[in-house]
């Protein structure tokens, strides 16, 4: 196996491991891909090692090949994937446009795009794949209008632009997370909010065919009703994973409207707005004389995955630790 496959990230979530050539042609084939080797048709032998983890909306996973590959995705694949270095280089290819992607660079493909990696040898990248209907969703949610097409991506990103940098940061922080055992993404409002956090991410940082429609401004005045949908969802489904494409189809509003009215009405977002009623949701279970969890166990519960952030933001907000209002109640 190559040299750098051992020291892949993800390492307790190896979905597959295989030295047979056909094995590994097969594997990709039923991942919509097509792989070539060297330049020539697969007809010899080859190493592969593919870690990942599931998410409900998206795929992260880190990969390696021995030896030169090049792997071309299907037309009818229906993601967006983002490949990032981990060592080596490769070359990301759409159409006519190529890009050599090293350390600095990220790759990014869109549905409906044919796209080609040519690897070098070592190579290994960690690959972010993200449903397009996910995406799309998200996108409506945040812009005054629905989405008929999928969004098409610039092809590559700097790390020299600083917001890229944050986003590559961000997965590099869930690909640690998840390295952990039990990893907090694990929890189902966490890993929600994840995805929601870097698909938004995505759509702001990325130049695309959507770019217009994002910068172009929301509409005037304040929608109290629309507000107070929200609010009622929120606090009657504090416990769900929601997203913001959820308070837009409640609210009736378009993302970025619900944003400027709800900034207007609670003087916070509609998100802030969610945590915060967790927040008490959380408080309110710590206070229970019934209650036997540990704050651990109820702020993992109710979305708070950085244990640290979640006691600061307590006791700013009720003036003691979680660890005191839990004494309050024996």
């Amino acid at each position: 196996m190559t040299r750098f496959a051992h020291h892949l990230p993800l390492a307790r979530h190896c979905v597959f491991e295989s030295t047979a050539a056909d094995e590994i042609q097969a594997f990709l084939a039923r991942k919509r891909y097509d792989l070539r080797v060297g330049g020539a048709w697969l007809g010899g032998s080859l190493e592969a090692r593919i870690n990942a983890v599931y998410l409900p909306n998206m795929y992260i996973g880190a990969l390696a090949y021995g030896r030169p590959v090049e792997i071309s995705s299907q037309p009818d694949r229906a993601d967006y994937a983002v490949q990032i270095p981990l060592a080596g280089a490769f070359e990301a290819r759409t159409g006519n446009i190529s890009h050599s992607i090293g350390r600095r660079h990220v790759a990014v493909g869109s549905p409906g795009r044919d796209q080609t990696i040519r690897s070098e040898p070592d190579c290994a990248r960690l690959t972010i794949s993200i449903g397009r209907d996910a995406l799309v969703r998200q996108l409506s949610a945040l812009i005054d209008d629905t989405v008929n097409e999928a969004p098409v991506f610039a092809t590559a990103m700097t790390l020299d632009d600083p917001y890229v940098a944050n986003v590559v940061s961000l997965v590099r922080w869930a690909v640690a997370e998840l390295d952990r055992s039990p990893s907090l993404l694990h929890n189902q409002l966490a890993a929600a909010q994840f995805e929601q956090f870097f698909v938004t991410a995505l759509l702001l940082v990325q130049d695309s065919s959507c770019r217009r429609r994002l910068e172009a401004p929301p509409g005037a005045g304040i929608c109290v009703r629309s507000v107070k949908r929200a609010v009622d969802y929120i606090e009657a489904h504090a416990a769900l994973p929601l997203t913001m494409a959820d308070l837009v189809a409640v609210s009736g509003a378009a993302g970025r409207t619900l944003f400027k009215h709800f900034r207007m009405s609670k003087g916070t977002s509609p998100m802030a707005y969610l945590r915060m009623v967790r927040l008490q949701k959380a408080r309110e279970e710590m206070l229970r004389r019934d209650g036997a969890d540990t704050v651990t166990e109820i702020a993992l519960r109710w979305g708070f995955d950085h244990l640290g952030r979640f006691g600061a933001e307590y006791r700013r907000r009720y003036g003691e630790t979680p660890s005191a209002t839990l004494r309050r109640r024996r």
